[in-house]
């Protein structure tokens, strides 16, 4: 039977294992904070791609509105074919620019459903909000420093 009582070597080991496991610790820390950071961004992309979007379905609906006075004009006699056919080509190409963004917001909310660990198929939205809206004062920031930290 034998027993050590001081070995260098094994001294050396257990400081070199706390190192490492401190290392791993670190490192998960690290991809926490990525991965936060990565849900913001696409949060807030998200946002962005949503007003897009529907800053293109308000146009689109203006044109198809001026299409329509265009129209009435054209055949009451107060305006000429060319106004009708302008609006009918601003129309299709506003309705590209419509799909295109809405495309590219549900592309980011699928994205977002990613980084979320949602099933992709899960339904969720992006709420727009105003910073003087006192949307955050619920919030636990404290949570968030410990995360940080």
């Amino acid at each position: 039977l034998s027993q050590t009582v001081f070995s260098e070597a094994a001294n050396a080991n257990i400081s070199i294992q706390k190192a490492l496991r401190e290392a791993q610790k670190e490192n998960y820390n690290s991809e926490e904070l990525n991965t936060v950071f990565n849900a913001a961004s696409l949060y807030f992309n998200a946002l962005i791609l949503k007003s897009n979007y529907l800053i293109q379905y308000k146009n689109l609906e203006l044109t198809k509105s001026n299409l329509k006075i265009a129209t009435h004009n054209y055949e009451a006699g107060q305006a000429g074919k060319s106004d009708v056919l302008r609006f009918t080509s601003e129309m299709v190409q506003n309705t590209q620019a419509m799909v295109e963004a809405l495309n590219a917001f549900q592309q980011a909310l699928n994205a977002l459903n990613e980084v979320l660990n949602n099933p992709m198929d899960a339904k969720i939205d992006v709420d727009e909000t105003e910073l003087e809206s006192n949307i955050f004062e619920n919030y636990n920031y404290k949570q968030l420093e410990t995360l940080l930290d």
